[in-house]
This record gives structure tokens, sequence and C-alpha cells, in this order.
């Protein structure tokens, strides 16, 4: 159980941090998620996540190997084989904690809450509209501004 509870916390610190990472780039929800479900599918087949043991050509085996899904599904899958051990696979968690390690310096200096600003996108008429605005302020008040109290009815 402990392998299990190292493995779970490592590889969702990983992924959620190549997660915030990845993401960085993007200005849109669906931007996010588009890129995202597109990377995540094909990694999944190639990491044998999908089709467990399938005989991939070389190149995509490699590419499956280097990434860090594999070496999260293995290592949690390991910890439910009964025998010997604590069920620990030391050579998949180094992998993910290097993923994570990159993961969080990439997500720290690219990733955003607030949508980043932009200096305005084409409309079809041909003429340049606002782009999405950074950040919501407070409206400016460039005079003095009266305002009325309403007496209630009597």
């Amino acid at each position: 159980m402990p392998a299990l509870l190292v493995t779970l916390v490592l590889g969702i610190a990983c992924l959620a941090a190549l997660g915030l990472a990845l993401t960085s780039p993007t200005r849109t929800v669906l931007a996010a998620q588009t890129l995202t479900q597109g990377i995540l599918i094909p990694l999944a087949f190639i990491s044998d996540v999908f089709i467990v043991g399938a005989a991939l050509p070389a190149r995509l085996a490699v590419i499956g190997s280097l990434l860090p899904l594999k070496h999260f599904a293995q290592p949690a899958a390991e910890t439910f084989q009964p025998g010997p051990g604590a069920g620990f696979s030391p050579g998949h968690l180094a992998v993910l904690a290097v993923w994570t390690v990159v993961g969080t310096v990439i997500a720290v200096q690219r990733f955003s809450w607030s949508p980043r600003r932009t200096t305005g996108l084409p409309s079809s008429a041909g003429t340049t509209a606002p782009g999405p605005v950074a950040a919501v302020s407070a409206p400016r008040v460039t005079g003095p501004v009266l305002v009325r109290a309403q007496r209630p009815d009597s």
C-alpha cells in the first residue's frame, strides 16, 4: 500500500505540473482541452495504457518509454501484483520525479490564471477587434458623479 500511495502522489504531481506547463501557451479553455486531449490519447496508446504489451514500432516504443505516462501506469499496476518486496519501482519513480521537476519549472515560469492580453484579433470585416482583457478592473470615473436618491412614495 505505501508503494501505491507514493506512486499516486508522484504521478499526480507530475501530470498536474505537465498539464499546467502544457496549457500555458493557450489562450482559451477550449484550446487547452483540445491540446491536452490531442496529446493524451495518442500518448496513452504508445505508453502501454490502452493496449498493454502491444508490439509497437521501435520508434514509438522509445518515445513511449521517454514520456511519463508509461512510468506512472506500470508501477501503479505493479503494486497490485503479489510477491515479495514493497512494490516500489525506483527507476519509474525517478523518471516521474524528473518530469515533475521539468513540468514545475516550466509551469512556474509560464503559467498564469488570468488570460494574456492580446493586441487585437482580426474581424471578418477587416478591422481589428479588441482582444480579451487580461484582468477586470473597476470603472474609471473622469468627472464628478452625482447620485440622486429616490424618495419612497408616501
